[in-house]
């Protein structure tokens, strides 16, 4: 299962929703939309296909739940998440991002928690 799988069926879920219900209600393909939950198919290349799932599944626009779901869309498709890409500052500072990891995995692997905690802190 993948971390977007795995973030549509823990929302739906939590939405109190069967699959077949959630799909019928918001005019989705039950099968499809079960091989998403389970990693069978890949996330949505269109961020309008996971807006409108991110609706369907009554996510705050802007909220918390709503980036993380574009955020492992984006991580599943290989892409930076759109809105990031936009922000000038942000692009400047990928690089060093890219870096730091690196950097990381040479000496001996990278404690993902402890370094989104220093970036957190920064």
């Amino acid at each position: 299962m993948t971390q977007f799988g795995k973030l549509l069926k823990q929302y739906r879920l939590a939405g109190g929703w069967s699959l077949r219900e959630f799909c019928s209600l918001n005019g989705f393909d039950a099968g499809n939309y079960s091989k998403l939950e389970r990693g069978r198919f890949a996330a949505p290349d269109s961020d309008e296909r996971v807006q409108a799932y991110a609706t369907a599944l009554g996510l705050k626009e802007g909220g918390d739940e709503w980036f993380t779901l574009f955020d492992a869309a984006a991580a599943e498709r290989g892409r930076l998440p759109a809105d990031l890409l936009t922000d000038a500052e942000t692009i400047e500072k990928l690089p060093a991002l890219f870096r730091t990891i690196r950097s990381e995995q040479q000496t001996g692997g990278i404690d993902l928690n402890e370094l989104v905690e220093r970036i957190r802190k920064s």
